[in-house]
């Protein structure tokens, strides 16, 4: 089911050779689930991690190239003309006649209420002190909801769009 365990050494830095008691040449190996030859793409880049201290995770990243023969093509071909705001996220017509709009005005009202949040808890820390654990935190929710916001959107207006034959914005 998870496909064979695989070795990754990775390069670390010097507090974590300390930690781990590692030599100057030494490098931290971890196993991995999956094969990390995706033999699918063209051309794969270099894989990163990273630890990511507020959710308390690893993360890995590796940029992938495909080969354009394989993207999708819009069935006709069609435009749209689009117009970004913090109320309106987007609100789009193309030329087939088709509107659509997706409306931001509650989320901008967290994003607001949450901007209030982090300056009350600002305001009450200690003379010199600007951040907190809890802030952080908050900005990361804030930023997070954001981009989830913007990526569940551009994913549902490119797949609306495709059906209508768009190939240029």
């Amino acid at each position: 089911m998870w496909g064979e365990y695989s070795r990754l050494e990775i390069l670390v830095g010097q507090d974590l050779k300390e930690e781990y008691g590692l030599r100057y040449r030494e490098r931290l190996r971890l196993e991995i689930r999956d094969d990390t030859n995706w033999k699918e793409y063209d051309a794969q880049g270099r894989l990163e991690l990273y630890y990511d201290e507020h959710s308390d995770q690893y993360r890995a990243f590796q940029p992938v190239t495909i080969d354009t023969s394989r993207l999708a093509h819009p069935l006709a071909d069609e435009t749209v003309a689009l117009d970004i705001g913090a109320n309106n996220l987007v609100a789009c017509t193309t030329t087939t006649g088709k509107q659509y709009l997706y409306e931001g005005h509650d989320l901008f009202q967290r994003f607001r209420e949450t901007t209030r949040e982090i300056a009350w808890r600002q305001s009450l820390l200690d003379e010199g002190q600007y951040i907190s654990h809890r802030i952080r935190r908050l900005y990361l929710r804030r930023t997070r909801r954001r981009d989830h916001t913007h990526d569940t959107l551009a994913h549902d207006l490119i797949e609306r769009l495709y059906d209508e034959g768009v190939s240029t914005v």
